[in-house]
């Protein structure tokens, strides 16, 4: 179809300045968790929404993007039916209100696209940010913490290092592939720095699922180099004093829980997630509701001091430290519908490149929130919600740091 001028120059302005803001917020979101780093993404793919509606222009067509909307739509209307169901706070629908964001963003960003070139460079922004705050702030006998809560902003260095990594395997050019690469190592280490010891999981998944890739496609020697790498970055993290200080007490706390003693991070964890469950066993389909306290309040067990913690976790905490705990206490078997809808939405209608890419945010969403909450507050979320929209509104036939076979459907 022939496009007018006019529609022409305003695709050209419409990509270069969403895919500016696509880059600042990856660039942004393990810097400025409060919103703030999307605002000038949301601010363009309104400009641009709006010009797209009054122009009439539909340069792409969105139907291979109604699993993923659909998937969207699902997760907003169960979680703001559910808040209003069981009288919820209104802080609550924060999580329901990213979901709608992703929905918002999500048009004008498929009706116009973003360049690859984008998320190159924004994830390479990220790290560079990211290494001049090691170079002000790391120390190597305490936790690097330089915003933020520790356990968050470690979860959130892991999703910017593991989505490096991707980035890099997809980037056609060396000097992206190398310069990545880097970074995702830097990227990963440093989140272990933090002492969050949850990030382990998604950091060992993906290195997994990385080698692996990677495994069948190099020669014997890049192998070698490789388990080289794996092995330099497993042992360097084990020599760091904060982390033998954070591990050696979660193995005094497994002592202590031996003796039927859940005081400590570990204890808490679990005492967390049996109360999500037996709330949810209790309301199967709609969960207890997103009083915390009270779910606490009604967690019953007979073993060791199991019930003077949750009574002391229904004041202190606010959610249950686990995406599919959090989903099923508080909205049952309706909300474990709603995370099963986001992976199959999320994989829907993408080329193999995509896909590949979208294990970033999805290994953050499913292994790094088996410690890490669904709702408010949640950088995990946010990651897994706004990089999925931002991956598929990826215009690959138009960009040219690929290889050609990597557009191939798969």
């Amino acid at each position: 179809m022939a496009l007018s001028i006019n529609t022409s120059t305003m695709h050209h302005y419409a990509r270069f300045f969403m895919g500016a803001g696509a880059a600042v917020y990856l660039a942004g979101f393990v810097f400025f968790p409060s919103s703030w780093d999307v605002l000038p993404l949301l601010l363009c793919s309104t400009l641009f929404g709006i010009t797209a509606l009054i122009r009439r222009a539909s340069l792409y067509s969105l139907r291979s993007e109604r699993g993923w909307l659909g998937a969207l739509l699902f997760f907003f209307s169960v979680n703001a039916f559910l808040i209003w169901f069981h009288g919820g706070a209104l802080k609550y629908a924060e999580t329901a209100g990213k979901a709608l964001l992703a929905v918002l963003l999500l048009w004008p960003l498929l009706t116009w696209k973003i360049s690859f070139k984008a998320v190159q460079w924004g994830v390479a922004l990220g790290l560079l940010v990211l290494g001049y705050q090691l170079w002000l702030h790391f120390d190597w006998n305490s936790r690097f913490t330089p915003y933020y809560n520790s356990t968050k902003f470690g979860f959130a260095i892991t999703y910017l290092g593991l989505l490096s990594a991707f980035v890099a395997y997809e980037s056609n050019a060396w000097v992206w592939r190398i310069g990545l690469a880097f970074g995702a190592l830097v990227a990963l280490s440093a989140a272990l720095a933090t002492g969050t010891r949850g990030v382990v999981f998604p950091i060992a998944a993906g290195i997994l699922i990385i080698s692996g890739m990677l495994w069948l496609k190099v020669s014997a020697r890049f192998r070698v180099g490789l388990i080289c790498v794996i092995a330099t970055l497993v042992v360097g993290y084990g020599q760091l004093s904060v982390v033998k200080a954070r591990w050696s007490y979660a193995f005094d706390n497994f002592a202590a829980i031996q003796q039927l003693n859940f005081n400590g991070s570990v204890g808490y964890r679990l005492v967390m997630w049996e109360a999500g469950a037996q709330a949810g066993l209790r309301h199967p389909l709609v969960g207890q509701g997103f009083d915390y306290p009270e779910i606490m309040a009604s967690f019953e067990s007979d073993v060791g001091n199991k019930e003077e913690i949750a009574d002391y976790l229904g004041g202190a905490f606010r959610l249950f430290h686990n995406v599919w705990i959090d989903a099923f206490a508080m909205m049952g078997l309706l909300g474990l519908t709603t995370l099963i809808a986001l992976i199959i939405g999320a994989f829907s209608g993408l080329s193999a490149s995509s896909r590949r890419l979208l294990l970033a945010p999805m290994i953050g969403m499913f292994i790094g929130g088996l410690t890490d909450s669904l709702m408010h507050l949640s950088v995990t979320g946010t990651f897994f919600l706004i990089c999925v929209t931002l991956i598929r509104a990826i215009d690959w036939d138009h960009s040219a740091s690929i290889n050609d076979n990597s557009r191939s459907k798969a």
